[in-house]
């Protein structure tokens, strides 16, 4: 691949197989594809404008929603780190949430119940972090979960996101993938700065010091929950740069598939139907351009 030319890659490529089992191992976490970063930060921008001109057409349309779910291996799947992809996106069309552990009242009802709450409104882009996955992950890393129940839950978790897209829901999932090298680096420079401790927390540690566990974990669940109604994309993250270009790409290459459209309609008035003064002011202006 020819850097100037862009990022030109079957984003299949970055998805579980179709058949035999994930082995994350396979994925590189510091593939850049031989991008020129700044060439790659260009790219981004423009299609940071294309996630605009989508977005403007989803919010106008109000038929279809886009769910963003980011699992990653530390804290880079906080919303804050993630900002850059969705700088050019209008605020008022998306709706981001972090989840906190369950509480007593949510032990009350299904695991998905308080997640639903959360789900995008048609024309609208929810970004879920630390989603219903986090939860069964660090019960599978922590306490670990007896595989009848790791698949009565993947199941009902399937079942959820085919209601989700039968909708009007589209979901799209991301695993945000790392070397254990890196991991172990931005841990490194968190504890450095205090200003940064804020981004640490116990599971970051427990993570580092059960690394094959938590990647085995990570395989499981995402090779249960994927499909190609509500895929999985594994995401080389080492670089932060060749992160947030190749969501930029996913999400473009989802939206266009979803192909929302600005609704045919008449409008509520005509121009006649406007005061006269400001249709003169209109005739005036029309004149001088």
């Amino acid at each position: 691949m020819n850097s100037e030319d862009g990022l030109m890659v079957d984003l299949a490529y970055f998805l579980p197989p179709s058949q035999g089992e994930l082995n994350l191992e396979a994925y590189n976490p510091s593939y850049t594809f031989n991008l020129d970063k700044t060439n790659a930060k260009k790219e981004a921008q423009t299609l940071g404008i294309s996630l605009n001109e989508w977005q403007t057409k989803l919010f106008a349309e109000q038929k279809q929603g886009l769910l963003i779910i980011f699992q990653a291996m530390d804290s880079i799947a906080k919303l804050s780190n993630l900002q850059q992809v969705f700088t050019g996106l209008s605020p008022h069309g998306i709706s981001a949430h972090t989840f906190d552990p369950p509480g007593i009242d949510d032990h009350r009802h299904d695991f998905l119940r308080r997640f639903h709450l959360y789900v995008p409104s048609k024309g609208m882009i929810g970004i879920f972090s630390h989603s219903y996955y986090e939860w069964i992950l660090r019960n599978m890393v922590n306490k670990g979960i007896e595989p009848k129940g790791l698949h009565n839950q993947a199941t009902h978790i399937n079942n959820f996101e085919l209601l989700l897209r039968d909708t009007g829901t589209q979901v799209i999932k991301f695993y945000l993938h790392i070397s254990r090298q890196e991991h172990r680096h931005r841990l490194l420079q968190r504890l450095s700065n205090p200003e940064e401790y804020w981004k640490l927390t116990p599971t970051d540690l427990h993570i580092q010091k059960h690394w094959s566990q938590t990647i085995k974990s990570y395989e499981h669940i995402i090779q249960l929950t994927h499909s190609p109604l509500h895929p999985w994309y594994i995401i080389p993250s080492d670089y932060t740069w060749f992160r947030d270009l190749l969501i930029a790409k996913i999400l473009n290459h989802t939206l266009t598939a979803m192909k929302p459209s600005y609704p045919v309609m008449q409008p509520p008035f005509n121009i006649e139907d406007l005061p006269e003064e400001v249709v003169t002011n209109l005739s005036k202006k029309a004149k001088k351009n």
